[in-house]
């Protein structure tokens, strides 16, 4: 009887340390997704030392970062001062893309198109919209377009999908002086209505400039409210005449408030 009481002991014993080790074991292999959840990306092109308010660089490009955030639900990217490439926005819900430093304008542009978009903000491949996505404090410089265009390139394409545009610049997206076409917008909303719901986009303190063809164009059932935002045409020393401000078709809707448009000659 002695003997079988210390086996039971031991059985409880070996039972007890199994379970904390099971506890233990968990709580050391979960922390990699949790701890993603809370975490900040920050985006540096060269990693200079000085350049982004101490801050370490996690990512070196755009893309690769912007993929993660949304795969492992990280809620800000914080991009340094520096030169990236274009980049596409997935069914992404609540992200956050902004300057690092404030009125720095990190310069996001596209070196190898000749059309296409800038910031692409889309739904996943089932059809979920990407919502609440912030773009803040960035510059969409489309110089590396100007002058080779062969068809409609954008600065920041909504399609099926809302958020925020704020704090930002958008410049450079014409093809003067060759005017071999009408090519160029600024901002791109586009809803199809394939998933039942409204697009809607805020453009609020932002400054559009040198742009082909619309500054902002609202296509389908969407609405953009505009707010505090300077447009001008200002062509690099000639003009377009396809240009326009803000254009709303398709039974889009939406507002222009405290905010200005000058050199649109269409």
């Amino acid at each position: 009887m002695k003997e079988k009481g210390i086996t039971m002991k031991f059985k409880s014993r070996f039972t007890s340390w199994a379970a904390m080790l099971t506890v233990t074991l968990t709580a050391l292999l979960v922390p990699t997704q949790t701890a993603q959840a809370v975490t900040f990306y920050i985006v540096d092109d060269d990693a200079s030392s000085g350049t982004c308010n101490n801050l370490v660089a996690t990512y070196p490009d755009m893309q690769t970062a912007v993929t993660d955030a949304i795969t492992y639900h990280v809620h800000t990217i914080l991009v340094c001062p520096g030169s990236y490439n274009n980049f596409t926005v997935t069914g992404a819900i609540g992200l956050v893309i902004k300057a690092a430093v404030p009125k720095s304008y990190p310069i996001i542009n596209s070196p190898s198109l000749s059309f296409g978009n800038i910031i692409f903000v889309q739904p996943s491949v089932s059809g979920v919209p990407s919502t609440g996505v912030v773009i803040d404090g960035l510059k969409l410089d489309g110089a590396n377009f100007a002058d080779t265009l062969t068809g409609n390139a954008v600065g920041i394409n909504f399609y099926n999908s809302s958020g925020i545009v704020r704090n930002s610049i958008i410049t450079g997206l014409r093809d003067w002086p060759n005017n071999t076409g009408s090519y160029g917008t600024g901002m791109w909303v586009h809803d199809n209505n394939a998933d039942g719901k409204l697009s809607v986009v805020t453009v609020t303190v932002n400054n559009i400039t040198d742009i082909g063809s619309q500054a902002i164009l609202v296509d389908g059932p969407a609405k953009v409210v505009i707010s505090k935002t300077s447009i001008v045409g200002n062509f690099s020393g000639g003009g377009n005449v396809s240009f326009a401000g803000v254009a709303f078709l398709g039974g889009s809707t939406g507002s222009v408030i405290s905010s200005s448009i000058s050199e649109a000659v269409s």
